[in-house]
């Protein structure tokens, strides 16, 4: 039976539950993991599948095959993206070939889950950044069902996510790609916030967007659709008090901020994220629509990528130049100074989370000073 502190070393990724042949493993409100010890008849198949139980060892080294940066030939694809629209194309290709999607939406109540679908129109709505930890729910147990039947499956999701798939997953038939991680928001936090615009805004939210590129890819806003016909859209370097939070590491997760599946040990064909810095080496490439930085590892996934590589204009780079422009690929997020005592704002009942954002998005005196004896005493400490 898995036994650890769910809360510092669970990956959240359900591959324990999935795995359990009597059903005892459930989940809490932040997809901590629950167990039944009346249904547990310590088969130790949990503990068998556990990427936490069976990590890796650490690695800053990052080993590929080719790394490319990329924009999506079709600019409204590319706009409704986080980056270069290169997800959308790889889904495209898989239901081409008569198999399935498994990535992540929004639910009914905007939390982010990963559903498996054959359909286009639901494929679009799997594009986009969630940076919320994502409920995986029974995606595991769907995908060896359609593997079974002999079709082919895309998984995309953060590397983590991607482990526990493969896993419990071992069939030529998977395609994986996984997402630059830099750490994911807790879902408590998530609603607590969504329930703030709500009020604030006297509606219900219909539609989120943690990507809008109405001031550029790199001053990407938090846009909120309301049902009354309003919106609310904050930017990252403006007033989006949120996602600069996000961005400086106080949202970070504790399993986060010692994740191991950085580097060598992202267990995936193909690697994707934001293509940070390439301003600078590819200038006339580079415009406010943004693009992609795609790390091939494995010899299938440059299989997948020379299938679709014609639908985007491509620049070829050294791997190295990706990763040093976008170090979350090979070590996770140092925690904050600031974040323990951010935290204890949010843990009270009634705390704004809007409120204490923008305060520490933008610290007064005090918070500063405070933050520079904390990351002194953490230094000495190390």
């Amino acid at each position: 039976m898995i036994d650890f502190n769910f809360k510092e070393k669970c990956y959240s990724c359900s591959a324990c539950a999935e795995s359990c042949p009597t059903k005892a493993i459930s989940f809490d409100k932040n997809l901590h993991p629950r167990i039944d010890l009346q249904k547990c008849i310590n088969c130790n198949k949990c503990e068998r599948v556990c990427i936490e139980l069976n990590k890796p060892k650490d690695t800053k080294k990052m080993d590929c095959i080719g790394a490319y940066i990329v924009k999506n030939k079709n600019n409204e694809i590319r706009e409704a993206s986080s980056s270069g629209g290169f997800f959308p194309q790889l889904a495209q290709k898989v239901l081409k070939m008569n198999g399935y999607v498994c990535a992540c939406i929004y639910d009914e109540k905007l939390m982010p889950k990963h559903i498996v679908t054959n359909d286009s129109k639901v494929c679009e709505d799997m594009m986009g950044s969630k940076y919320v930890k994502s409920d995986l729910n029974e995606c595991i147990s769907k995908i060896k069902q359609i593997i079974a039947s002999d079709k082919i499956v895309l998984f995309s999701g953060v590397p983590c996510q991607v482990a526990a798939v493969k896993k419990c997953i071992k069939s030529d038939k998977l395609i994986t790609l996984a997402v630059v991680c830099h750490g994911t928001i807790e879902r408590n936090i998530w609603k607590k916030y969504l329930d703030e615009e709500e009020k604030i805004n006297e509606s219900s939210i219909v539609e989120v967007f943690m990507r809008d590129k109405t001031k550029g890819y790199l001053n990407y806003g938090l846009k909120f659709r309301f049902k009354n016909g309003t919106e609310h859209i904050t930017f990252r370097k403006n007033d989006g008090y949120f996602l600069k939070c996000f961005t400086d590491g106080l949202f970070e997760r504790d399993r986060c901020l010692s994740c191991t599946y950085k580097g060598n040990n992202i267990m995936s064909d193909l690697l994707v994220g934001d293509a940070w810095g390439m301003e600078k080496i590819f200038p006339q490439f580079m415009d406010k629509l943004g693009a992609s930085a795609v790390l091939v590892l494995t010899e299938k996934g440059r299989y997948i990528f020379n299938e679709i590589k014609d639908s985007f204009s491509v620049r070829n780079i050294d791997s190295q130049e990706v990763i040093h422009s976008n170090p979350r690929i090979i070590l996770p997020e140092s925690r904050n100074a600031l974040q323990k005592s951010f935290n204890k704002k949010l843990e009270k009942l009634d705390s704004n989370i809007h409120y204490w954002t923008e305060k520490y998005a933008k610290p007064t005196i005090f918070i500063r000073i405070k933050g520079k004896i904390l990351r002194l005493k953490n230094k000495l400490l190390n």
